[in-house]
């Protein structure tokens, strides 16, 4: 019952801090240059069929004094059909984790399609790519064409230093995850 209130307290402070991130001044030129701080997503699958899964992982890179991250996913594009959020992860323990080791609160909200996680005590500097998140989407059965699957950009997704201030951040180019139904060109039948 503790763990369940602790997230609850942490998911609502994840939240409410997001309230806040872009009433501040956020236009860091190094993010805008793209030396600064980086979040990019990495798809499992380039293709896949209606119906199927795709797994899309959440990096950050170049960050320093980072204590604090959230982020959320929008998916575009398409035909017909969708590509919808079927369930949200932050594993921990992957050694490339960006907290590493360290104690964390982490929050994951299906509903709204967020995860986030806050460093104890403490910060980090990542200068490569260090692993935040994994979020599992699925094709409807009527889906078809080319999907982008990128970061939110607004008050879902952010970061914030170990001061609560909140660090710009480049998103990086969406995932494009195609659609459709497998084409077979020719069938190998030298097994008969």
């Amino acid at each position: 019952m503790r763990r369940v209130l602790i997230l609850a307290a942490a998911g609502m402070w994840l939240v409410s801090m997001a309230a806040t991130v872009f009433a501040e001044d956020t236009r860091d030129p190094k993010a805008r240059a793209g030396t600064g701080p980086t979040m990019t997503v990495v798809a499992d699958k380039r293709a896949i069929v209606p119906g199927a899964e795709v797994t899309v992982d959440v990096f950050i890179s170049n960050v320093t004094d980072m204590s604090v991250y959230q982020t959320a996913m929008k998916v575009t594009g398409g035909e017909t059909g969708e590509v919808t959020i079927k369930d949200i992860k932050i594993d921990t323990k992957r050694s490339d984790y960006v907290f590493g080791e360290a104690q964390v609160i982490k929050a994951e909200a299906l509903h709204s399609g967020q995860m986030g996680a806050m460093q104890m005590t403490g910060a980090v500097d990542v200068s490569r790519p260090a692993y935040l998140g994994t979020y599992t989407l699925q094709a409807s059965l009527s889906a078809k064409g080319t999907f982008e699957i990128g970061l939110e950009v607004g008050n879902s997704t952010f970061l914030r230093n170990s001061g609560g201030t909140a660090i710009a951040f480049r998103p990086g180019k969406a995932a494009a995850v195609a659609v459709g139904a497998v084409t077979v060109d020719r069938i190998d039948d030298s097994t008969k």
